[in-house]
């Protein structure tokens, strides 16, 4: 069972430790967090000396659970946790990681991206290839520990020689700045598909962490009732 946290006290500790033992100690910040927004509600009708309060808190996440006692300062508090009204719903399990794409014809940095995800894979990584989602980033990577899951988002960058500059589009350094430190940055130099272990620069948080420079690159649009009327056979 675990440990009673020193933040809460009676009845509210007993069903953290209700909650803990039934979901697991991952789930404590998030009862924090609940508790704390439900305290109106479980201690708001305590306004006389001796007073009994019995407050019915029931949530889908957390079952039933009864906290009882007088005001704090004169009573003792006890805490009941009965059987869920209804079933509680079974955990949705997480879909499985998304398989590498298909290797492209042209060299698009897919190796690279591969070879990454699978250094990653070796240190326990579980990685998921998702280059061609436009979510601004390639690799999507969790790892769990000690009930803790950590999730990595993953913009691979390589190169044949050194690499000079590491060129982020639009949309890569708009998520770098939303995930924060959870994005990194992963820039392989003198690549070689041929090599089993690359080396492989790591930046953490790229947005905060680098300065940069915006470059803007030109584009040419002809319509097509422009280029319709211009356009002849091969001759």
């Amino acid at each position: 069972m675990a440990r009673k946290p020193s933040k809460w006290v009676g009845p509210i500790a007993e069903a953290i430790i209700d909650i803990e033992s039934r979901m697991g100690i991952a789930h404590r910040n998030e009862i924090f967090l609940w508790l704390a927004k439900n305290k109106p509600t479980i201690w708001g009708s305590v306004k006389k000396p001796h007073e009994t309060v019995q407050a019915y808190i029931q949530v889908e996440r957390y079952g039933f659970v009864s906290i009882f006692g007088k005001d704090a300062g004169k009573g003792f508090y006890t805490y009941n946790s009965t059987a869920p009204a209804a079933p509680m719903p079974s955990p949705t399990p997480p879909p499985p990681p998304l398989p590498p794409p298909a290797p492209p014809v042209a060299n698009t940095g897919y190796s690279a991206e591969i070879q990454v995800g699978a250094f990653m894979a070796n240190y326990g990584w579980t990685v998921s290839y998702v280059a061609r989602e436009g979510c601004g980033y390639d690799l999507e990577a969790t790892k769990t520990s000690g009930g803790i899951t950590e999730t990595r988002y993953v913009e691979v960058k390589s190169s044949i020689k050194t690499c000079n500059s590491a060129i982020l589009t639009q949309n890569e350094w708009t998520i770098a700045e939303t995930l924060g430190s959870d994005y990194w940055l992963a820039i392989v130099e003198n690549f070689d598909e041929t090599i089993a272990i690359p080396t492989i620069y790591w930046i953490q948080d790229p947005y905060n962490a680098v300065p940069s420079t915006a470059s803007i690159t030109t584009t040419y649009r002809i319509n097509r009732g422009d280029w319709s009327p211009a356009a002849t056979g091969f001759r």
